[in-house]
């Protein structure tokens, strides 16, 4: 921004900082949908369909809660994957455990949290 004052007069410059990148990515990508969770070998094996995104989805949070409607956090994630199923091979206790997954893509867009799948691991 360039300023040029006539003779005897003030000129206020306010400046701002923006940063705008052609095809910046800024769209989330999709929930994961169809999520199931099955016992497989002393371990439950969570799967679900790919989120969609413009640029692609780099990776996959799943969350491991008590109820179904826990709240995806940092608390309760189990592990990150690339591929849309996940082994949770790290389970204390006999019961019923709820799973939801959240998408990030290429460029750090958090996507949407999955609706929760459910497993019952009895005896």
């Amino acid at each position: 921004i360039y300023a040029t004052p006539a003779p005897g007069s003030v000129s206020r410059v306010f400046l701002a900082r923006v940063a705008i990148i052609d095809g910046e990515d800024r769209t989330p990508p999709t929930a994961p949908a169809a999520i199931a969770a099955t016992l497989a070998d002393h371990a439950v094996v969570v799967a679900w369909h790919a989120s969609e995104d413009a640029v692609g989805t780099a990776l996959y949070r799943v969350h491991r809660g008590m109820t179904a409607d826990f709240v995806a956090g940092r608390e309760n994630l189990v592990g990150e994957t690339t591929a849309i199923s996940f082994t949770d091979a790290a389970l204390g206790n006999f019961g019923t455990y709820f799973y939801r997954v959240v998408p990030i893509d290429f460029s750090g867009n958090v996507g949407a949290v999955s609706e929760a799948g459910k497993v019952v691991v009895t005896e």
